[in-house]
């Protein structure tokens, strides 16, 4: 394939009127800085014209673009894939996801298949689970995450009560005991088992007068009192969202009895068989364990076949078809997506990847990269967005983007091998191990681990490594859900809405309005970007975008053009602090907005700078962020915390989508807080985090069945040199 792809004066976000070319045919890794402007350039700008151009040809409309750039040649179909998970549908699963009705196809036309096609239709709701609906999944209401035994009914023992907002629940709890001679002052657990029944499972024979306060009113009322846990299992069969969810939060979920977690309705399939087997085994089954099924029974090469091998060597061999997608981890989609690439005939076309290496084992490092080059080889485009050096010294060209982050980013900058002598930059070879005591967890048991023992050291920073699927997240998960004090900041992005910001993600917002208000003593809705605000902008109303509905095709935004996405009206113009208006300080980094002097905004501004975010502005759209940034913004907005000093703490892959230099300030910046949590726990494949922990614990050996143990646990440099130099010697 003959010629570039060229880009000429792009400006999109921070990039300084750059021009690109892109070798047609051939793997270019696009590396630098977070923040420095490289999804600004391979997403917002590369892709999304490439997927422009071709919709315009297509359907005849050419959507507003978010890039800016002067002109451009030789651009192709473009296909993205990105790490980033999106997907809500719980009844959304692989075998959706994947199309395998499609793939099924074949064998309609075979005649010993005797059942109607619509029956590999597993969403249609007549052939659905009755009990689970096709969800999968069945919840009940753990009665340890509702009552407090240690409570009297004075002090409430029932949590979702403390947490409804008003006193309404108690007052009524309190008059239940009343008239029922329940006494209000002993312990919960010291009840009689009559009293306790009541107060779980009971209802009044009639409605009782209480009052309570509701915004700030002293209101009467006569109610029925509804037992605590009767209250919740009504809700969890509520067909509204919000009842529905609210109980939810007060359970745990199983796979559905019924159907065994498949979410079919198992009569109506019980004599349907997909290539010799059971259909629910092809829903319910590990890939793995189906592909090899098929293969015993199959000579030809069928493309269930081929999609299911695909699947296999990205490492996904554990995950079965029913598996819903928004339980995948964005790393687990992405490597979905690029099987389904893997496995196509697809060529001609530019492939954009978004740092496949991020969060995989590095033994997998060259499975993924061979396939890579088998899929160039085709005749595709490949552009990596990439921090890792495996992959980045074995591509054909190499693009750097920065030299640093935001408005000082944006610019090709000459080349450098931001690997070069890493592990210098890390191990500390005369570092002395602390002395440690260790929490002990016993009988963990969870999907692919079973009755596992764990030791974390107290008021250190440990990093759980091991290969995809290995049971890393499982385990955070079950740590999460049984230990009663945790806070687990997980792998799902902020997604946020049309007026969210980095001020409002933050909170920064509500505290620039409140020195505001102060100062001008107006209330603080005066200046907050509501629809009613004066100083938001007339036309958007501090959203900064415009949304424009199209009839027949999906709805666009536009950067609005009476504020230009500065969210304010003119107004604003008219109050300021320190000499700078509200809507300039809106305009300013973070790092500028450190040197402004407002005290409460000093250490989140601070900390922002510590985690490589002071380049952002307080009006830049959540949406516009990349992955990293959002991860970083998670870590500030829940680190730190009030009384830690018996809290675990679990950070899911902080350091992924990260260069280097950025991955070691995070990592840092967590570990700043060990002494100030009973014990903190990092997910990470990255090098970068366990040398700079205190301790190292590798689950394995393998994935799915072949993983779920403790296979490491020791010193991050006995790790290093004991194990992770073996696993680089073998790719």
């Amino acid at each position: 394939m003959s010629g570039n792809i060229e880009l000429f004066g792009i400006k999109t976000n921070n990039l300084k009127n750059i021009s690109f070319k892109l070798a047609k045919g051939e793997i270019t890794s696009l590396i630098g800085i977070s923040g420095g402007g490289k999804s600004s350039l391979a997403y917002n700008t590369l892709y999304e014209l490439c997927k422009n151009e071709f919709k315009s040809i297509e359907s005849g409309y050419y959507e507003s673009p978010s890039f800016v750039l002067d002109s451009y040649k030789n651009i192709v179909p473009s296909v993205a894939l990105k790490q980033k998970n999106t997907n809500v549908n719980p009844r959304s699963s692989l075998y959706t996801y994947l199309n395998i009705p499609s793939l099924l196809m074949p064998l309609i036309a075979d005649e010993n298949f005797d059942h109607n096609y619509s029956l590999l239709k597993i969403n249609k709701p007549e052939n659905q689970c009755s009990l689970c609906s096709g969800r999968k999944l069945t919840y009940y209401i753990d009665t340890s995450l509702v009552i407090d035994e240690n409570k009297t009914v004075n002090e409430n023992p029932f949590e979702p009560w403390l947490k409804s907002g008003n006193n309404k629940k108690y007052n009524l709890l309190i008059a239940y005991c009343d008239i029922n001679g329940i006494s209000t002052s002993i312990p919960f657990k010291e009840l009689l088992s009559s009293h306790k029944e009541k107060l779980l499972y009971g209802v009044s024979e009639q409605q009782l007068p209480i009052t309570f306060t509701h915004q700030g009113k002293r209101r009467s009322r006569k109610l029925s009192y509804v037992g605590i846990l009767n209250e919740l299992n009504q809700l969890l069969k509520s067909n509204k969202k919000s009842e529905h969810d609210l109980a939810t939060k007060f359970s745990k979920q199983q796979n559905c009895e019924y159907c065994f977690g498949s979410g079919i309705n198992i009569e109506k399939y019980k004599n349907l068989r997909v290539h010799g087997l059971p259909f629910i085994d092809i829903l319910t089954k590990d890939i793995g364990k189906i592909l090899e099924l098929i293969k015993s029974k199959e000579t030809t090469n069928i493309p269930l076949i081929t999609l299911l091998e695909q699947l296999c060597r990205s490492d996904l061999s554990y995950l079965s078809l029913n598996r819903t997608i928004p339980s995948l981890s964005g790393g687990e989609l992405q490597k979905v997506n690029f099987s389904k690439l893997c496995s196509s005939e697809i060529t001609g076309i530019l492939i954009v990847i978004d740092e496949l290496s991020s969060q995989v084992h590095i033994s997998d490092h060259k499975m993924l990269f061979d396939r890579i080059k088998i899929i160039q080889e085709k005749g595709n485009t490949v552009l990596l967005v990439e921090h890792n050096d495996y992959f980045i010294s074995r591509s054909d060209n190499v693009m750097t983007i920065g030299p640093c982050a935001g408005r000082t980013g944006g610019y090709i900058v000459e080349n450098e091998n931001e690997n070069e002598d890493e592990d210098e930059c890390y191990i500390d070879l005369g570092r002395v191990e602390k002395s440690m005591e260790f929490l002990k967890i016993e009988g963990i048991s969870i999907n692919n681990i079973k009755n596992m023992t764990l030791k974390l050291p107290i008021n250190c920073m440990s990093t759980i490594v091991g290969k995809s699927g290995s049971g890393k997240s499982s385990l955070a998960k079950y740590i999460n859900e049984n230990y009663n004090n945790v806070s687990y900041i997980s792998q799902d992005l902020i997604k946020g809405n049309v007026r969210s910001t980095v001020a409002s993600l933050t909170g920064l917002n509500k505290k620039i309005t409140s020195k505001f208000s102060q100062k001008y003593n107006l209330d603080s809705t005066y200046f907050s970007l509501s629809d009613s605000s004066p100083i938001a902008c007339d036309q958007c109303a501090g959203k900064g975008v415009i949304k424009i509905n199209r009839s027949f095709d999906s709805d666009i935004e536009i950067i609005c053009p009476e504020c230009d996405g500065s969210l304010f009206s003119p107004e604003a113009e008219n109050y300021d602090f320190n000499g700078h208006s509200i809507r300039s300080i809106y305009a300013m980094t973070l790092s500028e907005l450190s040197k402004i002097e407002i005290s409460s905004i000093d250490k989140t501004c601070s900390d922002a700078i510590n985690l490589g975010l002071g380049h952002l502005s307080l009006n830049r759209k959540t949406k516009t962020l990349s992955g990293g940034e959002l991860k970083r913004i998670k870590l500030l907005i829940n680190l730190p915390q009030r009384n830690t000093k018996n809290k675990i703490l679990i950070v899911d892959e902080p350091a992924s989508g990260l260069d280097n230099k950025t991955a070691s300030n995070v990592i840092k910046f967590i570990k700043n807080y060990a002494n100030e949590y009973y014990s903190i726990v990092l997910i990470e494949h990255k090098k970068v985090a366990f040398l700079e922990s205190d301790y190292v614990i590798e689950i394995g050996p393998g994935s799915g069945v072949y993983g779920g143990r403790v296979v490491f646990e020791g010193s991050p440099l006995f790790y290093y040199k004991d194990r992770y130099l073996k696993y680089i010697d073998s790719i």
